[in-house]
């Protein structure tokens, strides 16, 4: 009596390891992953396909800065001016991504003619880097 006990709980834990291998497989890619990909279809210029990546990215981890920085990059070279700000804003939050995504605001203000958010975004670099060139440059 107490084996077929043991089996079924064997069993049970055989079905509950096999159950979970199969929904990890399912799960899909993690954040990481996507912006790996994302990468990619940036390098080939389909930034279409980048900014679904870097989308589900972010609905996985918002606080993937990495993510937050690229999508703001994509959505501007796509003519989106108003989400790229928010999500290079996003992106200045990240001491890795503060000075790109300052520098890109920079840009994007500079070409909307907004003088005065290009200039503090400008700063913003220079606060940073004294030496950065193309916030200099600005």
């Amino acid at each position: 009596m107490t084996s077929t006990i043991k089996i079924r709980a064997l069993t049970a834990q055989v079905i509950l390891i096999l159950i979970s291998f199969t929904l990890a497989a399912c799960s899909g890619p993690d954040d990481q992953q996507m912006v790996q990909t994302a990468r990619k279809y940036l390098v080939d210029r389909n930034v279409r396909e980048a900014t679904l990546e870097l989308r589900g990215a972010l609905q996985q981890n918002p606080d993937n800065a990495e993510a937050r920085y690229l999508l703001g990059v994509a959505l501007f070279h796509t003519g989106q001016r108003t989400m790229a700000v928010a999500h290079l804003e996003r992106a200045t939050r990240s001491p890795e991504y503060a000075i790109d995504a300052h520098l890109n605001l920079a840009r994007i203000h500079q070409g909307s003619q907004d003088w005065e958010a290009s200039m503090r975004a400008a700063e913003e670099v220079l606060a940073r880097d004294p030496q950065h060139l193309a916030a200099l440059a600005l």
